[in-house]
């Protein structure tokens, strides 16, 4: 999964597994998780509590929910 080291990646949209997870967390990429089962919804809620994560729910998300909370952490940049 090297290809988040791009220079033209400006988020990583994964399911926050732990490889996909030490990678962004190691290139320093932002992250917006869907965390679907197991180890995933702890892999990403410490991410969002270090403040290097956003997280979404995959059942629920909509266009609008997406773009918003997008839109809004890209402010705080």
């Amino acid at each position: 999964m090297f290809f988040v080291i791009h220079p033209n990646v400006k988020l990583f949209i994964n399911h926050g597994g732990i490889s996909e997870v030490y990678e962004a967390v190691d290139v320093g990429v932002p992250v917006l998780g869907f965390p679907l089962f197991y180890e995933q919804p702890r892999n990403v809620g410490n991410l969002v509590d270090a403040g290097k994560t956003l997280s979404m729910d995959l059942l629920t998300v909509n266009k609008n929910d997406f773009l918003e909370k997008n839109q809004r952490d890209h402010r705080r940049r």
